[in-house]
C-alpha cells in the first residue's frame, strides 16, 4: 500500500476541502487541518462538541472527523458513478500513457498499473470491479442513498501477500 494511502488521504483530504469550497491553492492554512480550525469558528455541527473551547475533544479528533467525512464523499461520488455506469474499465490508462514516448521514456506497464488498482480498491472497501461493497457503505453509513440502480460489489480482492 506504500502508494495507495497517500493517494486515498489527498482525494479524502480534497473531498472534504472541496464540501468547503476551500481552493486548492489556498495553501497550508486549511491543510494541515482540513479546515476543522474554521468550521470550529463558525461552529460548525461537523466539529461541534469536538472543539476544545466548547470542552470537547482535541484538533486530532476534528481531523479524524473530517478524514472521514473525506471517504464519505469519494465513496459517495463512486456510487453516483457506478449508478451511471461508471466501473473498473473507466479507470483504465489512456493509451498514451501505455505506451513509450517519443523521447524514450517508458509507458505504464497495465499489469502493473492493474495489481495497482486492485491494491487501491481493496484499501478503499471496493471490490474488484471498482464499486465499493456494500460492507463498505454500511460502515460509512451510506446505505440510505443506495437505491435498486446503484451496483455494489460485494466480492473482495485477495491480494497476494508482498513477499510472494
Amino acid at each position: 500500500h506504500d502508494r495507495v494511502r497517500p493517494v486515498i488521504g489527498e482525494q479524502n483530504a480534497r473531498s472534504v476541502l472541496w464540501s468547503l469550497v476551500v481552493d486548492d491553492f489556498v495553501g497550508e492554512a486549511a491543510w494541515t487541518d482540513l479546515g476543522a480550525e474554521w468550521l470550529a469558528a463558525l461552529d460548525h455541527p461537523a466539529v461541534a462538541g469536538a472543539c476544545p473551547a466548547a470542552g470537547g475533544g482535541d484538533a486530532p479528533d476534528r481531523v479524524q472527523n473530517l478524514a472521514a467525512t473525506g471517504e464519505r464523499i469519494w465513496t459517495l461520488t463512486r456510487l453516483f458513478n457506478a449508478r451511471e455506469g461508471f466501473d473498473r474499465t473507466d479507470d483504465a490508462l489512456p493509451a498514451p500513457l501505455r505506451t513509450e514516448a517519443a523521447d524514450g521514456t517508458a509507458g505504464i506497464d497495465p499489469e502493473s498499473f492493474d495489481r495497482l488498482l486492485d491494491r487501491y480498491y481493496a484499501a478503499r472497501g471496493w471490490g474488484p470491479t471498482g464499486l465499493p461493497t456494500a460492507a463498505t457503505v454500511d460502515r460509512l453509513g451510506l446505505a440510505g442513498v443506495v437505491d435498486d440502480a446503484t451496483p455494489l460489489d460485494d466480492r473482495r480482492i485477495d491480494l497476494p501477500s508482498r513477499g510472494g
